[in-house]
């Protein structure tokens, strides 16, 4: 294999909640299938939940064994608790909160209406101490690390914002809904990017709020080629199952749950596959020009290849994603948006911030890439 430290390899981390474990386990087992040293990835790309461990790979990127390793250990303790403020006092506040805002309508329409279902104070407070973003900042400095990015949604105007830092040889960018700022990353950016709309609140950044990095976002492949990657390794949270048509029973009818949970598989996994899609049209188009061809090009067009690692079975369906481990005050609330044990299981999958459940995807992002370890071997060569 090549010294990955020479070429601009990048990896692309997209949402999903507490699917993003799944990416964990991936990272330890690449790290035990090359053995490097260091982080072979210099670009790294972060959405959602993604950036959370983007952030984190990036500010540990001295130590690829290491950073795999605390990642995994962090995410197998991770609890509820953890993640959200689930206090009974906390959560029947909140459910009041959202009846009075709802009933009194624009009766009080300059009174700051609640707009999020879950206080996440302590996943907040995760980010903020447990990333190291001061090493991020050093690896950027260093010339380690190429380009580090977070995307978020800006709320009021709709576009997607990537925040980004790294080399000056990486140019701003602007097209369709999509626009870079650069800057150095903090965590009330990695907070807005992992902001699952209507659950989690938005986070304010100057003037604007800012939430879930996959919102409004049709080419999560686009910051990392924009930052130069010469080759993608991206790491989907979708299944197979999920890409078929089922017939399960119904009652007659469709709860806000599952309407939900509809939602965020739209948003988490068909900006991806139709932007990985159009990568490999273009990959095939390149492929049948010559090099003088692609030289007279005004974009700079390039082939870029592209490595993608995903479930081989769908998250959703793992036995660990129960309500019933849920703690009492979210199973109430849950509940009361149509959640049951056998249905809306699509949206408990992104909720379900629970120690058995978060160990099966560890332990199935690592199983299934050591299966594929001549396929990422080859990647890296």
């Amino acid at each position: 294999m090549q010294d990955p430290t020479r070429a601009r390899i990048a990896i692309v981390l997209t949402g999903g909640g507490a699917r993003a474990a799944y990416q964990v386990g991936v990272l330890r087992a690449i790290s035990a299938i090359t053995g490097f040293q260091n982080n072979p990835f210099r670009i790294i790309s972060g959405y959602s939940a993604g950036a959370i461990n983007g952030t984190w790979l990036a500010g540990r990127t001295e130590n690829f064994e290491r950073a795999a390793q605390s990642m995994w250990d962090e995410w197998s303790e991770i609890t509820p608790e953890k993640v959200f403020n689930s206090d009974v006092p906390n959560v029947l506040y909140m459910v009041m909160r959202w009846i009075k805002d709802r009933s009194l309508g624009g009766v009080h329409h300059n009174r700051k209406q609640i707009n999020y279902l879950l206080d996440t104070l302590p996943l907040q407070h995760f980010i903020r101490s447990r990333i190291d973003y001061a090493g991020v900042r050093q690896h950027l400095q260093s010339g380690v690390l190429h380009g580090v990015s977070i995307t978020s949604v800006n709320y009021h105007t709709g576009q997607s914002v990537t925040f980004y830092s790294g080399s000056e040889d990486i140019q701003d960018w602007k097209s369709l809904n999509r626009v870079s700022v650069r800057t150095d990353l903090e965590p009330d950016h990695v907070i807005a990017s992992s902001a699952i709309p209507i659950f989690f609140p938005p986070r304010k950044i100057g003037h604007y709020h800012y939430g879930d990095g996959m919102v409004r976002l049709n080419a999560p492949l686009s910051a990392a080629i924009k930052m130069g990657a010469e080759k993608i390794m991206v790491i989907g949270i979708r299944g197979p199952s999920a890409q078929s048509v089922t017939d399960p029973e119904t009652n007659g009818h469709v709860t806000l749950g599952e309407i939900a949970g509809t939602i965020l598989n739209g948003l988490f996994f068909d900006s991806l596959d139709a932007d990985l899609a159009r990568l490999a049209r273009v990959n095939r188009t390149l492929a049948l020009m010559s090099a003088e061809e692609l030289g007279k090009g005004p974009d700079h067009l390039r082939r870029i290849p592209v490595l993608v690692l995903k479930p081989t079975e769908e998250l959703g369906k793992q036995s660990a994603c129960e309500l019933a481990r849920m703690p009492g005050t979210l199973r109430f609330l849950l509940k009361g948006i149509g959640l049951k044990e056998n249905r809306g299981t699509d949206l408990l999958s992104y909720l379900s911030f629970e120690p058995k459940y978060l160990r099966s995807l560890l332990e199935a992002g690592y199983e299934d890439t050591l299966r594929r370890k001549n396929e990422i071997i080859d990647f890296f060569s």
